[in-house]
């Protein structure tokens, strides 16, 4: 049928074949429609509630809104951020601001309560009971005494006595390790003038700042001098090193003490077939071994390593002891265990060079049972003073992932420096170096040392004051490292806008502008350990980007 007028329909309409149709005013479908052919907007738009997929768009998107033109990444807030601030990605995949930390020196706080104190000084921290345990050498006596750091300062109980006897001729050190996180022990060791013999006991247990004691032993079955000990955690034991100048050869032996009091003490082994003296020890947990740095006096003074390991039957292995580095003659050698790069980190006086302070990085080889040693890089520039002491303190700072290195030079200063490994993994670089003492009396003895209170991020330094009367004795200082946790990796830009915890922030990331105020156009800026920009670059070095006028910056 062929209709040329108008057709009214008053029911439903069928068309089984094509319907065609012009000048349409308005279409009202409560279904679908298709359109094959395209679909054609003179005028009005297109208003659309839902969404829009399409697979490409022409044209203009200068109205569009909710479209990021520039790049950008999108991560949940992880504490407030501002507009246009430095963004960091935490571990969890958070996007929070960088967190820096300034340095602090807190002032010497007397821990023997003036008491004379001759030559020896050591310190220790236990995680478990959150306490420093500090001890020294007065009038031949040995004493402890329990500390709790707050803030840069730390409060002391009253000094306990461990010994009786306990010598400071230039053999002697005073050593302390804690280990045993479950009954919060420590092991103290030292020579005994008695018999020139190494004794050792057990710090048992500690009731608020009053420490309790084991009887003492004797460990070394001759003559012996400079103790040293660590920590396995695998074999819950200590190892104690130390010289026996009864045979002239290094000697080790493994330590336990259970909760009903019984010692553990395993047989005496030689681990360097000549004399050494002044040495150090720490214990890989990755490798499960302990390595031992030393100057190997029947060696031309050489500075050398070994490496040991505790077997599950108690017994010691251990390889040949060697050169470092030929024919490098060391003093006072310090070692710590980075668990991060699972290294061990070397420090000495080189007296081949000069006497600088140098570092080494080491690598356990389980295989071999050697130390793969790298680099010896010079960490000062002027020689250091070890009649101070025999060793050099060493230990790693997990809240700045940072070596601290505590030396003396040649006007009695104490100085502490910031290090870390390079980024080779080759050597160990200085960051930063921090005047502790301004020198004179104040640092004095055969023996000063530092540990590490976890807890509250502080390092501990004690040491002999060297002065006299009611003045005199064992002085301890608490010094706040600087530390920031912003990295060359986990920087990834600025913040869009400002967020709260837990919003969905959206970052601005390498090829995105961000505001800043007071930019020099064409100049370089880079992000500082505190999240700002400067022209000057800080360690890490991170480039923020390149000023494009003096608001806006383009990130690089």
């Amino acid at each position: 049928a062929v209709v040329t007028g108008i057709l009214t329909v008053s029911s439903n309409v069928s068309i089984a074949g094509t319907l065609t149709y012009e000048d349409v005013t308005n279409i009202d479908s409560v279904g679908m429609v298709t359109a094959r052919n395209g679909v054609k907007v003179l005028a009005g738009g297109i208003n659309a509630v839902g969404v829009v997929t399409a697979t490409s768009f022409e044209g203009s998107g200068a109205n569009l809104t909710g479209i990021e033109a520039a790049p950008t990444i999108q991560a949940v807030a992880s504490g407030s951020i501002s507009a246009d601030e430095s963004v960091i990605l935490t571990s969890d995949g958070k996007a929070k601001v960088v967190t820096n930390i300034t340095e602090s020196v807190g002032n010497k706080v007397s821990a023997s309560g003036g008491q004379a104190s001759t030559n020896l000084t050591n310190c220790a921290y236990s995680p478990t009971s959150n306490k420093v345990v500090v001890v020294y050498r007065s009038s031949s006596v040995g004493r402890a005494v329990v500390g709790t750091v707050s803030g840069t300062s730390i409060t002391f109980g009253t000094p306990v006595q461990f010994a009786t006897n306990v010598h400071d001729d230039s053999t002697s050190l005073l050593d302390i390790t804690w280990g045993d996180s479950s009954n919060d022990r420590f092991l103290l060791s030292w020579k005994s003038p008695v018999d020139d013999k190494v004794h050792a006991c057990v710090l048992t247990g500690i009731s608020g700042t009053v420490p309790s004691f084991s009887s003492t032993i004797v460990v070394s079955g001759t003559v012996s001098g400079f103790p040293v000990s660590a920590w396995s955690t695998a074999r819950s034991r200590w190892l104690l090193a130390y010289n026996s100048y009864a045979s002239n050869i290094g000697r080790i032996k493994s330590i336990s003490y259970d909760e009903f009091g019984n010692w553990g003490l395993g047989g005496e082994y030689t681990f360097c077939p000549g004399s050494i003296n002044q040495l150090d020890m720490c214990y890989d947990s990755n490798a499960d071994r302990f390595v031992i740095l030393f100057r190997y006096s029947a060696d031309s003074n050489k500075l050398s390593s070994v490496q040991v390991k505790i077997e599950t039957n108690g017994a010691l292995s251990f390889g040949t002891a060697r050169a470092v580095m030929d024919p490098t003659i060391a003093m006072a050698p310090g070692i710590m265990y980075d668990a991060v790069t699972q290294n061990v980190v070397g420090v000495y006086q080189n007296e081949s060079l000069t006497d600088k302070l140098y570092g080494i990085v080491g690598k356990v080889n389980v295989n071999t049972n050697e130390v793969v040693w790298q680099e010896h890089l010079a960490l000062t520039t002027t020689a250091i003073n070890t009649s101070i002491s025999y060793r050099t303190p060493i230990m790693y700072d997990p809240v700045s992932a940072r070596i601290i290195i505590f030396y003396g030079d040649s006007s009695n200063k104490l100085y502490m420096m910031l290090a870390r490994i390079n980024a080779a993994g080759t050597g160990v670089e200085s960051m930063s170096t921090t005047v502790i003492q301004s020198g004179g009396s104040d640092i004095q003895g055969y023996w000063f040392d530092s540990c590490m209170d976890t807890t509250a991020n502080r390092a501990v330094l004690s040491y002999w004051n060297g002065d006299g009367g009611s003045t005199g004795g064992c002085d301890v200082q608490i010094i706040r490292p600087p530390s920031t946790d912003i990295t060359e990796d986990n920087f990834i830009g600025f913040s869009k806008a400002a967020y709260t915890d837990g919003q969905t922030a959206t970052v601005k990331v390498v090829g995105n502008t961000t505001t800043q105020s007071g930019l020099t156009t064409a100049k370089r800026y880079y992000v500082q350990n505190d999240g700002s920009l400067a022209t000057t670059a800080q360690t890490p070095n991170i480039l923020a980007g390149r000023a494009i006028s003096a608001t806006s910056l383009l990130i690089q």
